[in-house]
């Protein structure tokens, strides 16, 4: 970007052309797996089968052993001391939400300078960071998310975690740090950051329950959101859908709260836990799916809401499926009258907006829903 605003740009012989090299077309991804099959490397097979992204082509080609041991060895310094770890990781967690931090943020979480720490490294510390009077960060996202990946315990993302979240809530009036809490908080985030450690699911339900009794998380609706999202994955229904109800609660006591991501939540776990039920038995929570379904349809009319309603609408045709036969026929007509709007609002979609966001699978989901009914 700096180039195209450069006089340089008036003095280059024409014609020219600015080249893309995010996407990699068939021809370079096959040069590039060439170029590591004959370096030796055993991913250089098989890397870009998936993605024709330069940033997911590059983490794949992270996995090779090689290459991490190599980037290991290089390291060694850097992972040396556990100050150093507790640094390199909270570095490494801003740099793949994208969120910059003050240094004195990073010294209140770690407990050290880490200007201090890292003065007797600074050759390859300056690889790794960008340090400067007033910031102190990773150069690359890329390296950040490998390298917490399979360099880090789980015991230290877990504590950094916490460390971080607390630290941020101090600072939540703040807008950086309130999305940083946020981000961390993030059940979808935790599991990526986690995702190369055992029983992933449960180290993350132990983050919020040690969070849980701090004043500075727990009136956060969104926490008890991501909690009950955390206790869905493991199957745990009757606590989840408490901590929804302390959602609920919290957001009712913050003017305009908007709800809708505990509202698709809500419904997503109501279903749940009636096709958990099993069949042959009453729908207890009719009523409560029939409020949420006349939610969603106004939620369709809203832009800023309607994709978290679209994805969450699709799970009506696995319940009606199992549970049809446990509806009476008034409730069955009026699970019908509302699956018909719904179905009715995402026709009315625009076609670009269907294809970008897939609203016909929901679509398809909810008439399939209806014929069984």
């Amino acid at each position: 970007m700096e180039v195209r605003y450069h006089d340089l740009v008036d003095h280059m012989p024409r014609p020219f052309g600015r080249v893309g090299i995010n996407k990699m077309s068939a021809a370079d991804l096959a040069a590039f797996r060439t170029l590591c099959s004959n370096s030796g490397l055993a991913a250089g097979g098989v890397i870009g089968k998936s993605t024709t992204e330069m940033r997911d082509v590059l983490l794949e080609l992270f996995e090779s052993e090689q290459i991490k041991d190599r980037i290991k060895s290089s390291l060694t310094d850097l992972f040396s001391t556990a100050p150093r770890r507790r640094v390199l990781l909270l570095a490494m967690l801003l740099s793949t939400y994208q969120i910059t931090v003050e240094p004195t943020f990073i010294k209140t979480v770690t407990g050290v300078d880490p200007y201090h720490e890292f003065k007797p490294v600074q050759e390859i510390a300056d690889e790794v960071f960008q340090i400067e009077i007033d910031a102190f960060q990773m150069r690359s996202s890329l390296f950040s998310e490998f390298a917490v990946r399979h360099f880090m315990t789980a015991a230290e993302i877990s504590d950094c975690v916490v460390q971080t979240s607390l630290a941020a809530a101090e600072r939540k009036a703040v807008r950086q740090y309130r999305v940083l809490m946020s981000n961390l908080l993030q059940y979808s985030s935790l599991h990526s950051v986690l995702r190369n450690q055992q029983n992933n699911p449960q180290l993350i339900i132990d983050i919020y329950e040690r969070l849980r009794y701090d004043q500075r998380i727990n009136d956060e609706p969104l926490f008890w959101l991501q909690y009950a999202i955390a206790m869905a994955e493991v199957g745990k229904l009757p606590p989840a859908w408490e901590f929804i109800g302390t959602a609920y609660k919290e957001a009712a006591a913050r003017t305009g709260f908007e709800t809708y991501q505990i509202d698709t939540q809500a419904f997503r776990i109501l279903l749940l836990i009636e096709m958990d039920r099993g069949a042959g038995k009453s729908v207890v929570h009719f009523d409560e799916i029939i409020t949420m379904l006349g939610r969603f349809d106004t939620m369709l009319g809203e832009e800023s809401q309607r994709a978290f309603a679209i994805k969450v609408v699709e799970g009506i045709s696995p319940f009606v499926s199992l549970r049809r036969h446990d509806l009476s026929s008034g409730e069955k007509t009026s699970l019908k009258f509302w699956l018909e709007k719904l179905s009715l609002t995402l026709e009315r979609f625009p076609a670009d907006y269907k294809a970008r966001t897939g609203s016909e699978f929901a679509r398809k989901a909810i008439n399939q829903a209806v014929t069984m009914l």
